[in-house]
C-alpha cells in the first residue's frame, strides 16, 4: 500500500509502459520471493556475509529490472521516473535514497543492527549501478571461445 502513490503517480504523469512495468515487475519478484521462500534456512552464514551476499542478488535482479526500464515499485519505480528527466544512474538514485532512509532510521530507533541493512542497500544500489550504467553485457559460452 505504501507503493500506492508511487504507482497513481506514474500511471497520470508518465506513459502507461512504466505503470504495466512496475505492476509486472512487483508480481515476478513477488512469485519469486514466494518460490525461494522453502530455501531460506539452507545456508547458515553471519549477518554480515548474508547482507552483502543478498544485496548482491538482488542488486542483479533490481539491476535488470531497470535496465529493461522495469521496476517492482517503490524507490526502484521513482529512481526510474527521476533518470528519465535527469541524467543520472537510477541505481545511484536507489543508492543514495534507501542509504538516507536507513541512516535516519539507525539514528531515531537507536538500534545499530541496521547496519545490517545499510550493507545490504549499499550493496543493491552498487550493482544496480553498474549493471545499468553498462551499455551492453556480453556473456561468453564455452562455444564462443
Amino acid at each position: 500500500m505504501i507503493n500506492l502513490p508511487i504507482y497513481l503517480f506514474t500511471l497520470k504523469y508518465e506513459r502507461l509502459y512504466f505503470f504495466l512495468n512496475g505492476l509486472y515487475g512487483m508480481i515476478i519478484s513477488s512469485v519469486m520471493i514466494e518460490c525461494l521462500f522453502p530455501l531460506r534456512n539452507l545456508f547458515h552464514l553471519s549477518p554480515w556475509l548474508s547482507s552483502i551476499i543478498g544485496g548482491i542478488f538482488i542488486g542483479t535482479g533490481v539491476g535488470i529490472m531497470l535496465r529493461h526500464h522495469s521496476s517492482h515499485g517503490g524507490i526502484d519505480l521513482l529512481a526510474l521516473v527521476i533518470s528519465k528527466y535527469f541524467p543520472i544512474n537510477p541505481g545511484f538514485i536507489m543508492l543514495i535514497t534507501d542509504t538516507f532512509i536507513i541512516v535516519y532510521g539507525m539514528m531515531m530507533l537507536k538500534d545499530y543492527r541496521l547496519i545490517y541493512s545499510l550493507l545490504t542497500v549499499i550493496s543493491v544500489g552498487t550493482v544496480a549501478s553498474l549493471l545499468t550504467s553498462m551499455k551492453s553485457i556480453y556473456i561468453f559460452t564455452k562455444g564462443d571461445v
